[in-house]
């Protein structure tokens, strides 16, 4: 089996879950000998007397090319045969003492999100329900986060993060201003989100000058046939203050009270100043008296020591 995901490499995010993507055979694709049935059958019943005998390790052994040839590389079995076979391999590595394994197999499914991947929803409620707990099983591997090199805890964390997003926010154009760094507030005025002044560098967004290299925030409105922008103080530990953000577009939503969304508008890109992935942000405010007051933030963005 392949243990070394590259995060943000060979996952791809979507739907708010990150999975690897698996693509089903061509037309003129010849079914691999491997995944012929009465190889899966014969390859199952060995695993289950290896399993019921304690013998963890050869029962993983038993599935373990079938999972990686005929489930994952092409999709050559049906939906629900692919997840048995998945959620029973997992539980054996779980049990031959190696959870990262059993978590790397269930991650084509994510089962414990709110809204799981199409390979988890097609499956039956009872296989559900057996990925859900082996899921449990296992999260335990990566329960300190793991290291930063840890592909498949990184892989765990970001996808927490995304489950861990408010919801409830979407696109609402501003007529004043096209483009998802802006958004229509409920009084016809408008937030955005300003290009910097000054082009970024990596040497002034990490001194006293970031403010030049970094995006302003202003409330858009119209007067007398004439648009005006009103600059507005992003609060302080704002990921749209950090340099790690500074280079890249933001995206705004909002929701049915009028609160705004922040979210960096290219998911899991390189930070600006680290160039490693600079984590899942959302910032969600509020404008009161014409100030813009943050009252959620998902995760604190980087910034340097001044």
């Amino acid at each position: 089996m392949i243990r070394t995901l590259a995060i943000f490499a060979t996952i791809v995010l979507l739907a708010g879950a990150v999975w690897r993507a698996a693509a089903a055979p061509a037309a003129s694709e010849r079914r691999p000998a491997a995944c012929a049935d009465a190889e899966i059958a014969t390859a199952r019943a060995a695993f289950k007397t290896d399993y019921d005998a304690g013998r963890f390790a050869d029962a993983v052994s038993r599935l373990d090319d079938i999972w990686t040839t005929c489930v994952t590389e092409r999709h050559w079995l049906a939906a629900e045969l692919g997840g048995q076979i998945s959620s029973d391999l997992a539980l054996a590595h779980h049990r031959s003492g190696d959870d990262h394994a059993c978590l790397e197999v269930l991650m084509d499914y994510w089962p414990a999100n709110r809204a799981p991947p199409t390979a988890f929803r097609r499956l039956s409620p009872g296989l559900q329900r057996a990925m859900r707990f082996n899921w449990g099983l296992c999260r335990a591997a990566c329960a300190d986060g793991g290291s930063a090199y840890d592909a498949i805890c990184q892989s765990m964390q970001v996808n927490d993060d995304m489950e861990r997003r408010v919801r409830g926010f979407s696109r609402v154009a501003c007529p004043l201003r096209p483009g998802a760094s802006a958004v229509a507030l409920p009084d016809g005025s408008c937030l955005a989100v300003l290009p910097p002044r000054r082009p970024f560098d990596v040497e002034t967004a990490l001194g006293a000058r970031r403010a030049a290299v970094c995006p302003s925030i202003a409330r858009i409105t119209q007067a007398g046939g004439r648009t005006i922008a009103t600059p507005l103080t992003a609060p302080p530990r704002s990921f749209l203050n950090s340099p790690e953000f500074c280079c890249q577009r933001a995206a705004l939503t909002r929701n049915a009270a009028g609160q705004v969304a922040a979210e960096p508008g290219d998911e899991l890109s390189a930070g600006c100043t680290s160039g490693h992935p600079a984590g899942v942000m959302q910032d969600i405010f509020e404008l009161r008296n014409g100030r813009l007051v943050m009252v959620r933030q998902l995760n604190e963005p980087w910034f340097p020591q001044e």
